[in-house]
């Protein structure tokens, strides 16, 4: 598949509620959006989050918890179709109910 030069994800901000977003398919762009490096962490099927690598260790705002794990700063929820990145491919409700919505964790 061709990469997309945009991507439909969903930001989480801590204290806020997910929100649609559209932005171009660069790491560059994921970098802003994170506040800094970035680290994939897997979901089920073809989805991904992608936070800030050094989030704990820069003291970032807590966000949500996921499993046993404290997300902190601000999370990118973004489709994958083997390497590259796309839609996310959920609404948003699936998202809210991971992360509690605008609640803070």
């Amino acid at each position: 598949m061709q990469k997309k030069e945009t991507i439909r994800v969903i930001v989480k901000e801590p204290g806020m509620a997910p929100e649609w977003r559209i932005i171009p398919n660069e790491l560059e762009a994921l970098q802003r959006e994170v506040d800094g490096y970035i680290e994939v962490v897997r979901l089920s099927g073809n989805a991904a989050m992608i936070v800030n690598e050094e989030g704990k260790l820069r003291g970032m705002a807590p966000n949500f918890r996921y499993g046993i794990d404290m997300i902190v700063g601000t999370a990118v929820f973004v489709g994958t179709d083997g390497e590259e990145f796309t839609d996310f491919p959920g609404p948003i409700k699936c998202v809210d109910r991971m992360t509690g919505g605008a609640r803070r964790a």
